[in-house]
């Protein structure tokens, strides 16, 4: 279950950050309570515990798969709830996310129908909201993402110097798997140095893609070498890829980076063979580093629940509103469906 607190501001960008933020939070491990409100599937396979909080069905192309949602309210007062299909896609930093309701659908989302747009939930109490998956004929086998969003249909809004629409979100995830010959295969496109956003904190900005289709968690070690200094290399597993997405990774780099120009290589393993990619990179000024030794420095330790580390909350912020607005769509491509 993928719960989410998205606040939109007009006028405010620091608002909108902190709702990018809470856009790329990652699914919990289990139903959690936020804003009042928990969903959960009704039932779970004991032997699998990630179905405490989202489904996992096995279903054949052309066929279908009904399940149902338990939506509890800890509150005390009704609430009324949207209830919205949506896409899971892959957050820019890479763990499974999903899609704003005012998203069009593109992908694994098109074929979940629930069984209502609204529902109320009395004060303590709970219910039960049915859902079906129609996979399409001619769907490619493997991993295809989508989510069941619940959201306040009367969100709340401040008054004052600055407007504050605060929107409160919980989604169960449903990661379907059609059967078949299926597996991942890493692909590297592209490697540049930037600073973050704000900052001059400098990163390796690795482009790749799980051109396969399975999900998958690639580890990349990626070097860096300016003529007459040694090659600084750093090491990091990151979260999970989705089948046919595309991602610029930002690779918080810890030393500082002087301008010039650096030889630049990247590998990357644990999704199908490995891969290599080398390329010659500029730099047109001096940026700062986040730690000392690349070598014995651990990386930045990820948020609570998720896989974000910390000094990156600034892109991912900017990274978080575009998916809200659709813009960031451009960095992936969806699972194929046919």
């Amino acid at each position: 279950m993928h719960a989410e607190r998205v606040a939109v501001a007009t006028r405010v960008a620091l608002a909108a950050l902190a709702a990018g933020v809470w856009l790329m939070l990652p699914a919990a491990a289990s139903a959690a309570t936020i804003g009042g409100f928990s969903v959960r599937p009704a039932t779970f396979n004991p032997r699998v515990p990630a179905t405490r909080a989202y489904f996992e069905p096995v279903i054949r192309a052309g066929a279908s798969y009904s399940g149902h949602v338990i939506v509890t309210n800890t509150g005390a007062a009704s609430v009324e709830l949207r209830v919205d299909p949506v896409d899971g896609v892959t957050a820019v930093t890479s763990g499974a996310v999903y899609t704003n309701r005012q998203v069009p659908l593109r992908a694994a989302g098109r074929w979940v129908k629930p069984d209502t747009s609204y529902v109320t939930v009395p004060a303590g109490g709970h219910t039960s909201i049915g859902f079906s998956v129609d996979v399409p004929a001619g769907t490619v086998p493997g991993n295809h993402l989508a989510g069941l969003a619940f959201q306040d249909a009367h969100p709340l809004h401040s008054g004052g110097r600055f407007s504050i629409t605060e929107v409160i979100r919980a989604v169960v995830g449903i990661s379907i798997v059609v059967p078949g010959p299926a597996s991942p295969h890493i692909q590297l496109r592209h490697i540049s140095l930037h600073a973050l956003p704000g900052t001059r904190v400098p990163a390796a900005v690795i482009t790749l893609v799980d051109a396969g289709r399975k999900l998958c968690k690639p580890t990349l070690v990626v070097s860096l070498r300016k003529s007459g200094q040694r090659a600084q290399t750093v090491r990091r597993r990151l979260d999970t890829l989705l089948p046919g997405n595309v991602i610029p990774f930002p690779f918080e780099w810890p030393k500082p980076l002087g301008a010039g120009t650096y030889r630049g290589s990247v590998s990357a393993s644990g999704c199908g063979a490995k891969q290599h990619l080398g390329a010659v990179l500029g730099l047109g000024g001096n940026l700062r580093g986040t730690a000392a030794d690349p070598q014995s420095s651990p990386a930045p330790r990820p948020a609570p629940g998720g896989g974000i580390p910390l000094p990156l909350v600034l892109l991912i912020g900017v990274a978080g509103v575009a998916v809200g607005s659709g813009v960031a769509l451009r960095y992936g491509r969806r699972p194929p469906v046919a």
